[in-house]
């Protein structure tokens, strides 16, 4: 399995030892190099996770994320 090049693990090799869900999205059980497991979300393994593009400059501010940062820990508190 690979990952999209914004992952963490992105050109690692990874056992993946099953499938669940997480926050609502399918995901990717993999054994890390150290032994301990993650969740890697499907999406980031299919190609089109390879056509995001980063842009230079961010599109939301510092502030509008806090305050949804704030909004969803109250959703799910």
């Amino acid at each position: 399995m690979s990952v999209t090049l914004y992952h963490p693990r992105a050109g690692e090799e990874i056992f993946v030892t099953g499938r669940q869900r997480y926050c609502g999205e399918p995901a990717y059980v993999g054994r890390q190099p150290d032994g301990s497991l993650a969740l890697i979300p499907i999406w980031m393994t299919q190609e089109v996770a390879l056509t995001m593009a980063v842009r230079e400059a961010p599109r939301l501010t510092l502030s509008c994320l806090r305050d949804l940062r704030r909004e969803i820990d109250a959703c799910v508190g």
